[in-house]
């Protein structure tokens, strides 16, 4: 379950600020987020995948409040209810596609 209420977000040094409507995503439910180039849904997905920290707002996933929480805490709920594949891979080269996501199950201690 995720709820976002108000969130903001503005990168240091910039003029840019991204306002998001707030939303609620319940379990087995999909989400899609569009926009146009710049318009910050990559900075949306970082935000609720607890990478981008000092946002506005209110955002609870599976009833844990995110905002204001510390790095060492967002790898965990990350780590437990979070799965990410990025546009840029960062797959281990030596391995194949599969064993890439064994190991991200082995880094999270995971089976």
């Amino acid at each position: 379950m995720i709820i976002a209420s108000n969130i903001a977000y503005q990168y240091a040094n910039t003029q840019r600020r991204f306002e998001y409507p707030s939303f609620n995503c319940s379990p087995a439910s999909s989400l899609l987020i569009t926009g146009a180039s710049g318009a910050g849904k990559t900075t949306l997905l970082h935000i609720i995948a607890g990478l981008l920290v000092g946002f506005e707002g209110s955002l609870i996933i599976n009833g844990i409040a995110l905002q204001q929480q510390s790095a060492r805490f967002l790898d965990k709920v990350r780590a437990q209810y979070i799965g990410i594949v990025l546009q840029q891979h960062h797959f281990i080269a030596s391995l194949s596609v599969y064993d890439n996501l064994k190991m991200s199950c082995y880094l999270a201690t995971k089976p």
